[in-house]
């Protein structure tokens, strides 16, 4: 009830002050005007991202394990930002067990780092998380 009072005072001083009440009264202008841009979405961010994910497509086939090179690379994105990056890639095999996957896949972490540090111009080389699933799962994406 009090909250009420109080709300009712102050738009009956802020309409003395103007003739009527928009949506951007008694906002700072500082943060009403900011950029709705979302900063982990920034275009650098974006082609790091599709720099990493040509490098990949070309490595994974390349590499040694036949369980890696029966994956193939889905999509990249930052997590939560350009320093760590989850790759998800699905694995193409009839027997697929995703523990089995995963070890492959990090276990060549190290050279797939070291082929991205080599295609990209950046200081540092963004870590790297993986996400398997199976080809043709049935999974959020194949809905």
């Amino acid at each position: 009830m009090k909250r009420k009072i109080k709300t009712e005072k102050l738009r009956a001083s802020m309409l003395e002050l103007c003739g009527e009440i928009n949506e951007d009264d008694g906002i700072d202008p500082r943060t009403y005007f900011k950029s709705k841009r979302n900063r982990k979405e920034n275009r650098k961010t974006k082609q790091l991202c599709q720099q990493v994910a040509r490098t990949l497509n070309l490595c994974l086939n390349d590499c040694d394990d036949s369980i890696v090179q029966s994956m193939f690379l889905v999509g990249v994105v930052p997590a939560p930002d350009s320093s760590c990056l989850l790759i998800h890639v699905e694995c193409d095999l009839t027997d697929f067990d995703p523990d089995t996957a995963l070890i492959a896949i990090r276990n060549q972490t190290a050279r797939l780092q070291f082929e991205i540090s080599r295609a990209i111009h950046r200081k540092r080389v963004p870590n790297l998380t993986f996400s398997v699933s199976q080809a043709n799962s049935g999974g959020p994406g194949n809905e």
